[in-house]
């Protein structure tokens, strides 16, 4: 989490202790940067947007997701100009759907100036890489 790469993929079998070093990790995060935890991952794409949003305490634009996005966007842009940095755990991604994911990779988009905005760690089981690695996820590459 020191360096400000847009994405890290962490993955291992069921009982390798992913959940565990999730925690551990939050626990050893200063206070400069901004986090939430994505757990439940059997949703569609606009749900995981909205949980995305509780889980930072934003509130929840109609069901637009134009505002979606842009309340998101203003709140990171609200931290970068606090000189903080997002970062966005989903764990058990290996459950997101391809849109879900799609939606997630254009969230990494946000940028101000040439940083990133948001660094997404995403957590699964080993058929995560697979499923990353599909043709219709090529841009996750």
């Amino acid at each position: 989490m020191t360096e400000n790469v847009g994405f890290i993929l962490l993955t291992g079998e069921i009982g390798a202790g992913k959940t565990t070093l999730i925690q551990y990790v939050l626990g050893k995060l200063g206070k400069d940067i901004e986090t939430a935890v994505v757990f439940n991952t059997n949703v569609t794409a606009e749900q995981l947007l909205n949980f995305i949003l509780s889980q930072f305490e934003l509130k929840r634009p109609k069901n637009d997701k134009t505002a979606v996005l842009e309340t998101f966007y203003q709140f990171l842009i609200q931290k970068y100009a606090e000189k903080k940095r997002v970062l966005l755990i989903i764990d058990e991604a290996q459950n997101l759907s391809p849109d879900a994911l799609e939606e997630v990779r254009m969230l990494s988009n946000l940028q101000a100036e040439t940083q990133a905005l948001l660094q997404i760690m995403l957590v699964g089981q080993p058929e995560l890489t697979t499923k990353l690695q599909a043709p219709n996820l090529l841009q996750f590459s």
